[in-house]
């Protein structure tokens, strides 16, 4: 979700804001815990990470954030 958020631009501001945003609600709404390994500076990286990421790397940035879920 985080990916698809700030990757394909869905508004024509805040992509990276809401796509955090999302990120975060949805970990929630899926019981997933994630509140000692998602920081608000982790957040913050991981979204700046798939932001300023190569369309080609997608793979391996959504393997990147799942292996950090999964810690």
């Amino acid at each position: 979700m985080l990916y698809f958020v700030v990757k394909n631009h869905p508004f024509t501001d805040w992509n990276k804001r809401t796509g955090a945003f999302s990120f975060i609600w949805f970990l929630q709404k899926a019981n997933v815990e994630f509140r000692e390994k998602i920081t608000p500076e982790a957040l913050t990286v991981m979204t700046l990470l798939v932001a300023e990421s190569n369309p080609k790397e997608k793979e391996k940035i959504v393997w990147l954030i799942i292996l950090l879920l999964k810690k």
